[in-house]
């Protein structure tokens, strides 16, 4: 099997290939200490479990995506209607034979995907992309195919397998897990409550000089979505979002190094806690910390006072290895 690009991935990229892991969604959430009715906009989290969490306690969640995939999967997973139903899931995986949609993505064979697995991400892109859908199905579904990218791209990490399940009980799978995650949020029904106060911006910024790092998988996503097969599945760096002069603005960060320098100048820390992250040389320490950018003063609510800072110290907590 020829050189895998992710295995160059270091050495071109300068991005590390196990990356720093992001920080607890939970304790994320209780750092802010967001309610509902409260308006956040989250940029930079991927596929965390932080805007889950968040619109699961009646916040008013966006995201800002660099990636298109990622942006299409968090508003599937975080969407209030319900899960489309099987009749959706049949237009999904009806068969072709149409050479130019079956061999669409055929430049991945035996490199990341098995001829039949490309196969299938070719029908599966067209009765996606060139067929009318309402959004939010449309959005679920998008997302069930890249839950399924994410599983085969694990398990031919180290050559293409032989699967236990053949594509279409995958893609099955996948579809009764999203909609089980999609049946833990509030419904329509179920308002949110009352708008509060000014909108805050939570920006996750990775420890490469604050731009955000697409995965392996990540980048294959965007191609099967732009219908792109010649893509190079490497990690890329994208800008991070901005916060707009409205918002509240909160950074996070994790690093490896105990001395941290704050994401923007003057940003205060809120919250710390010590994560116990095993490496390749062995165990070692990931800080995560909550920072209040500068000049953006309190909001009611978030456990701040006047200046914008928690009343209480930053803490560190017990390690998880």
């Amino acid at each position: 099997m020829s050189e895998r690009p992710f295995d160059r991935q270091t050495a071109e990229t300068g991005i590390p290939s196990s990356p720093v892991p992001r920080p607890p969604a939970r304790w994320v959430a209780d750092g802010l200490r967001l309610a509902a009715g409260d308006r956040v906009r989250l940029a930079g989290w991927g596929a965390a479990s932080l805007p889950r969490l968040l619109a699961r306690k009646g916040v008013r969640v966006t995201v800002s995506e660099p990636s298109q995939a990622m942006a299409t999967w968090q508003r599937a997973v975080i969407a209030r209607s319900a899960a489309p139903d099987e009749t959706q899931m049949n237009r999904v995986v009806r068969l072709s034979r149409d050479p130019s949609v079956v061999r669409r993505f055929s430049a991945w064979n035996h490199r990341w995907f098995s001829p039949e697995e490309t196969t299938w991400l070719g029908i599966w892109h067209h009765h996606l992309f060139e067929q009318a859908w309402n959004e939010e199905d449309r959005d679920f579904a998008i997302a069930v195919v890249l839950g399924t990218i994410r599983t085969w791209t694990e398990a031919n990490r180290d050559g293409i397998q032989l699967k236990s399940r053949p594509p279409l009980t995958m893609l099955r799978l996948q579809w009764e897990q999203l909609q089980r995650l999609r049946q833990e949020n509030p419904g329509v029904e179920a308002s949110p409550g009352p708008v509060n106060g000014r909108p805050a911006f939570v920006g996750y910024v990775a420890g490469n000089g604050g731009t955000w790092c697409g995965s392996e998988p990540l980048s294959l996503w965007d191609g099967w979505i732009e219908g792109n097969p010649a893509v190079d599945a490497m990690p890329t760096l994208h800008p991070l979002e901005q916060p707009s002069e409205d918002e509240q603005v909160f950074w996070v960060t994790s690093t490896l190094e105990e001395a941290q320098a704050p994401p923007r100048p003057g940003a205060k820390v809120m919250d710390q806690i010590s994560v116990g992250h095993p490496t390749a040389e062995g165990q070692s320490h990931v800080i995560h910390t909550i920072w209040l950018d500068p000049g953006t003063g309190g909001r009611q609510g978030m456990g701040t006072d006047e200046s914008g800072l928690t009343d209480r110290p930053a803490r560190k907590e017990l390690d998880r290895s």
